[in-house]
């Protein structure tokens, strides 16, 4: 158990610093209102630059990476990874991507940075924008898919 231990501090370290790192990146973008402009802007520019293709495929990506999607592509890479590799596995990459992900929610509350309404680009909801939850998501399930995979799975992880 303590060679364990031993063997997780560094992931364990990483994982706090990166979430120390998120959190301020989180509250300073929060407390400059012109990094918000910013953004709009940015938002503006890729909405009347995107082909309209890209622009549909945004959307639908976005649809298919909403919560319900998410617990979809969380179990079936699960289910996946149990069947190409056991239930040890597919539980650690589940535990892994779930928590992954789910952990973004407190940092939303703590945050608390308005999405912006962009017409044609954001709606008004009523949801706090950081950090991104579709973003949390694919990082969670890459995350988790790497920690269990090796050598040129482990790659091709990466490289997808």
């Amino acid at each position: 158990m303590r060679n364990e231990l031993r063997a997780a501090a560094p992931r364990i370290v990483v994982a706090a610093v990166v979430a120390i790192l998120v959190v301020a990146a989180g509250l300073m973008l929060s407390a400059v209102p012109a990094a918000g402009a910013a953004e709009v802007r940015l938002d503006l520019f890729l909405a009347a630059h995107v082909p309209p293709v890209g622009a549909r495929g945004a959307k639908y990506l976005g649809a298919v990476l909403e919560p319900g999607g998410g617990v979809v592509l969380v179990g079936v890479c699960g289910a996946l990874v149990w069947w190409r590799q056991d239930s040890w596995h597919a539980v650690r990459f589940t535990a892994v991507a779930a928590i992954g992900w789910l952990s973004v929610e407190p940092v939303k509350l703590l945050v608390h940075r308005p999405r912006p309404v962009v017409p044609g680009v954001h709606a008004a909801v009523k949801s706090w924008s950081y950090p991104s939850g579709h973003v949390a998501l694919v990082s969670a399930v890459v995350i988790g898919l790497m920690l269990v995979s090796a050598g040129k799975q482990r790659l091709a992880t990466a490289i997808v």
